[in-house]
């Protein structure tokens, strides 16, 4: 996973969405309507992210400070309910004293029957007034998910609480998802 990670941060924006858009030859043999049914459904799902700082992964820059997130109360199309974990490298040391900077996440969402849906986001961070957005791929999936693939946009609105430690709030996600 670290190398995916790396790959993707190293990836500008447009970029990452442009790849999105281009089926890996590993998901080419996903069967054309899909292995639920459902190709290309629309993704619009706002969950209840709940987030705990922690110390960054040896070999993460100095400055950077990281989090486990993690999400609850919503469903994915072709998919049904799901709890995703996620971790997430908030590069300050790359701020350079400006407001906003990179920050990258991945992980995974998972179904009732345990399958998976492997995410990798990067986008940016506003310290004022504390809101995100990344650019997301779906790289895979296990299960009956392992030829899942989409993208789109993941927005972070202001938290709606933070505490020591970490805090809660909204995440909503748009963009499609094949399974």
């Amino acid at each position: 996973m670290a190398r995916t990670r790396r790959t993707a941060v190293g990836l500008a924006a447009g970029v990452l969405s442009a790849v999105c858009c281009a089926m890996p030859s590993a998901q080419a043999a996903a069967p054309a309507n899909g292995v639920n049914g459902v190709n290309g459904a629309h993704v619009d799902a706002t969950f209840e992210g709940v987030f705990t700082y922690h110390a960054c992964p040896a070999g993460d820059a100095s400055g950077d400070f990281c989090l486990s997130d993690t999400l609850t109360g919503a469903s994915l199309p072709g998919v049904g309910p799901v709890v995703g974990h996620f971790e997430v490298d908030i590069h300050y040391g790359e701020f350079g004293g400006a407001d906003c900077g990179p920050i990258d996440k991945h992980g995974d969402f998972t179904a009732a029957d345990g399958s998976t849906i492997q995410v990798e986001a990067i986008g940016s961070l506003c310290k004022t007034p504390g809101t995100a957005q990344y650019v997301y791929v779906v790289t895979g999936g296990t299960g009956r998910l392992r030829h899942a693939h989409g993208c789109g946009v993941w927005q972070i609105p202001v938290a709606d609480a933070y505490v020591t430690g970490g805090g809660w709030g909204k995440e909503i996600l748009t963009g499609t998802l094949h399974v």
